[in-house]
């Protein structure tokens, strides 16, 4: 089972081997009966320069105080494929 914690701002920044201030965050973008699109956003000096969004199906996954679970060969499938959002 793959875990997110979901966040409207990046969690606690890095500096990566360049000094550069690195991030990630993890929200809902999108909601329809049946799925959600969670957006993955990587934040580098506090601005968002990646983002992309996985729809997921709900009666696949949970969504429950904050956090978003997802079923590891769900997760995997979705990487693989890879929707970028805008």
């Amino acid at each position: 089972m793959v875990i997110f914690q979901l966040t409207e701002k990046a969690s606690k920044a890095s500096i990566n081997l360049e000094g550069v201030r690195v991030s990630t965050a993890h929200r809902i973008g999108a909601e329809t009966e049946k799925g959600l699109l969670l957006e993955v956003v990587h934040v580098v000096d506090g601005m968002d320069v990646k983002k992309i969004g996985y729809w997921l199906p709900k009666s696949l996954i949970k969504v429950e105080n904050g956090t978003i679970e997802i079923p590891d060969w769900l997760w995997q499938k979705k990487i693989e494929a890879m929707d970028f959002v805008r």
